[in-house]
């Protein structure tokens, strides 16, 4: 070795010339393992999305379902009859289905009763399913002796009927036909609050009777 200047700059530049590098870079053993972990991580941020999103969807569809009917409770309020049997507002749902896709009538009202049309929801006096939902939804109804599909008749002092024969409250269930959660809608028997529900679960044969509900 050839010292230049001295023997203090021949020493440093031989131990710098020795010194071991300290990067180096990945194994093919730990870029499979990097990616594995990666691979992992992000399957279960997408499957957290997916779910996030379908609570998202039913969750628009029981709120906009339970303003319509609000509405159409306020509106029976105007429909006065001299007789006492007749005024109000019936509201007739569609046959409990499955796959019921975006743009779908669920329910329907007489055209004195229709609320205002406002482009997605609601139009000539059908509640339809909000047209960007991008998924199917199934229905379903409970209530004491019901037959067939339900309806609801809002007096003018904000009661509501029953179809005939059938008794107590009326629960009505929707949820996405690619899974999620049950979003179940209660019409109290007497005052006709509309209490919304939901359960984890989500199948036609699940029932609504223990879900959490709260007062839309």
């Amino acid at each position: 070795m050839r010292c230049v200047n001295g023997l203090g700059l021949c020493l440093w530049s031989a131990a710098f010339r020795e010194r071991p590098s300290s990067s180096r870079g990945l194994t093919l053993a730990e870029l499979l393992v990097a990616i594995v972990i990666l691979g992992i991580i992000a399957s279960l941020a997408i499957g957290q999305s997916l779910s996030v999103l379908r609570r998202e969807k039913i969750n628009s569809v029981a709120l906009a379902l339970a303003g319509w009917m609000e509405e159409i409770r306020n509106l029976s309020m105007k429909e006065v009859k001299s007789s006492p049997t007749e005024g109000g507002c019936i509201i007739t749902f569609s046959s409990a289905s499955s796959s019921i896709t975006g743009g779908a009538s669920l329910a329907s009202v007489p055209s004195n009763c229709a609320p205002r049309d406002n482009g997605t929801t609601s139009s000539g006096g059908s509640f339809l399913l909000p047209r960007n939902l991008s998924a199917t939804v199934t229905t379903g109804y409970e209530q004491t002796s019901l037959t067939g599909a339900p309806t609801i008749t809002y007096t003018p002092r904000g009661m509501w009927i029953p179809k005939s024969n059938a008794t107590g409250d009326l629960t009505i269930k929707l949820f996405l036909d690619q899974g999620g959660p049950m979003r179940c809608l209660r019409i109290s028997q007497t005052l006709a609050f509309v209490d919304i529900g939901s359960l984890s679960t989500a199948s036609s044969g699940t029932s609504c009777s223990t879900a959490s509900y709260v007062r839309f």
